[in-house]
């Protein structure tokens, strides 16, 4: 009885040795309340009853102020060098597609160097990544591309039922295009079969009315004259097209 009873006695005087209310030092004391106006950064400072009030916001002063002006100005500089080198390259090194060999049909050679039209046409057009002119025969007068056998009489064959090519598409090198839009002397649309809508292609034709325009590059009664073109992305159809219709306007409804 005499070991428990000292037992007891050590156990209450550890208890009694023992933080209440716990580890931290006691409850924190309330502050007092403002007696006069709080200055405008009061808020910023986090004054939770203790002897050293933090601000909210950490401080930590790593570089001066000169110091991040300087890597300001310095990374804003690397921009600047990399917009006048972009200004001062070849304007053809940013067309995100490879230049096509164009491919002229020996029988028509004398007309494009008679008329000038290959080389207006890669002047003026040279961003697109194809270009055809053909006459009303189906007759290629310039092309930068290889262009199928029948694809020129299906190309000039849209204009003469919109159902046929809304259904039938356009094709080009083999490559089908959906017709999104059929308002004669104009069809244009996109290619969706094979890619993203993102990085399809976009097609137009343009039809325009002239003298006929003959293998030799001699006019004859009224005919019609197309240019069929492509564009990738970043170009959009309403800027191509424009483009394709000034073009077809200068070089192709005058007569020969």
């Amino acid at each position: 009885m005499r070991g428990l009873a000292a037992l007891a006695r050590r156990a209450g005087a550890a208890r009694q040795l023992m933080v209440v209310r716990g580890g931290g030092g006691g409850p924190l004391g309330k502050p007092l309340p403002p007696s006069q106006a709080l200055m405008e950064e009061d808020e910023l400072i986090w004054d939770d009853g203790t002897a050293n009030p933090e601000p909210c916001l950490d401080q930590f002063t790593q570089v001066s102020k000169y110091g991040a002006l300087g890597w300001l100005l310095g990374g804003m500089s690397i921009f600047g060098v990399v917009g006048m080198w972009a200004n001062w390259t070849d304007e053809t090194k940013p067309v995100p597609w490879a230049q096509k060999e164009v491919v002229v049909p020996p029988e028509v050679a004398n007309y494009n160097m008679s008329t000038g039209l290959a080389d207006q046409a890669k002047q003026l057009l040279g961003d697109f990544s194809r270009v055809v002119v053909f006459n009303g025969a189906a007759q290629p007068l310039y092309t930068s591309c290889k262009v199928l056998p029948t694809e020129l009489e299906q190309l000039a064959a849209a204009f003469n039922d919109r159902d046929a090519a809304i259904q039938g598409g356009l094709y080009l090198e083999g490559r089908r295009y959906e017709v999104h839009r059929h308002h004669p002397p104009l069809i244009y649309g996109r290619s969706m079969a094979d890619c993203e809508p993102e990085v399809s292609t976009g097609i137009a034709i343009v039809k325009v009315e002239r003298s006929t325009i003959s293998s030799d590059g001699s006019s004859g009664c009224s005919g019609a004259a197309y240019i069929a073109a492509t564009y990738e992305q970043p170009h959009t159809s309403a800027q191509a097209i424009p483009r394709l219709q000034e073009f077809a306007q200068r070089f192709l409804a005058a007569d020969v």
